[in-house]
């Protein structure tokens, strides 16, 4: 509640020094993912996000957007005759990004900021079912992502995006994960491609 309190308390203090007025929309997408440190390679895990938006613009061609959404994230072993082992962990997040939006055409914009997180649940699942809680791993409840993505419009009301995030700080403690090349932890990966729509006049995603 916190966070989402803070997120409010920005927008209105954008609103405050902004002559602009805001807009917004919703968007929905699916998500690729995996955790760099898990030892599982490739964006294997599938997942939904959805939520809604709101922007304000900072110049002509530069507009900052926030965004409150669920996520759903996480990582899945692909079983191959070689290593019949199972595993997946569902990652179900809501998250909060701030983003600065470049436009560089009338219908391209590139985009880069952060998301903050909050790990509202989770679970795991092996060879042998649901991993029982005293086995599980032990995921941090707040994450912070850095964001990089470009968003292409279709019309006055609907664009689509497609976005790279990966986290900034461990999602697992170091000694939590076995792989070597990751000793701080571990680290969520992944893309999303979705839909936006925007409720308001003149395009602006």
């Amino acid at each position: 509640m916190k966070t989402i309190r803070l997120l409010f308390l920005l927008i209105s203090l954008s609103l405050s020094l902004s002559a602009q007025r805001f807009e917004g929309g919703f968007l929905a997408g699916m998500v690729a993912s995996q955790v760099d440190g898990d030892t599982y390679s490739g964006y294997n895990k599938l997942g939904f996000s959805g939520g809604a938006y709101v922007f304000t613009p900072l110049s002509s061609n530069i507009n900052i957007q926030f965004e409150i959404k669920y996520i759903g994230k996480g990582a899945n072993k692909k079983v191959t005759d070689q290593d019949l082992r199972q595993y997946t962990s569902y990652l179900n997040y809501i998250e909060l990004p701030v983003l600065f939006k470049l436009s560089t055409s009338k219908k391209i914009a590139l985009e880069a900021g952060f998301g903050f997180g909050y790990l509202f649940s989770f679970s795991e699942k092996d060879e042998y079912g649901l991993v029982s809680s005293e086995n599980a791993a032990h995921f941090k409840p707040f994450e912070l992502s850095g964001l990089l993505g470009m968003n292409y419009a279709f019309t006055d009301h609907f664009g689509a995006d497609i976005r790279f995030s990966y986290s900034i700080l461990p999602i697992l403690d170091y000694g939590q994960t076995t792989a070597s090349y990751f000793p701080s932890g571990a680290f969520n990966n992944l893309f999303t491609i979705s839909v936006y729509y925007h409720l308001g006049g003149e395009k602006k995603y």
